[in-house]
């Protein structure tokens, strides 16, 4: 099911404020926001919309280190 029509529906039935979420990673990334701003303005939810950047560390560490570790070994060396 699509996340709109859910949206449409918790709205519709729910007495509570709703809340809806849209996640992005950049202008350099295809997204809907456009979209899921209509349906949230049209459904009028409380709308969030969270922007993730990449870190290119991550995306090409050899030795297959997750961004966790990456990020604890920089912690350990600041210190």
């Amino acid at each position: 099911m699509d996340s709109s029509a859910i949206a449409a529906l918790v709205a519709k039935f729910y007495k509570t404020p709703v809340h809806t979420f849209s996640i992005h990673f950049g202008s350099e990334c295809p997204n809907e926001l456009e979209f899921s701003s209509l349906v949230a303005s049209h459904c009028q939810t409380q709308h969030y919309i969270l922007e993730i950047t990449l870190n290119p560390e991550a995306l090409y560490l050899n030795d297959y280190k997750t961004a966790e570790t990456l990020r604890t070994q920089r912690e350990k060396e600041k210190e």
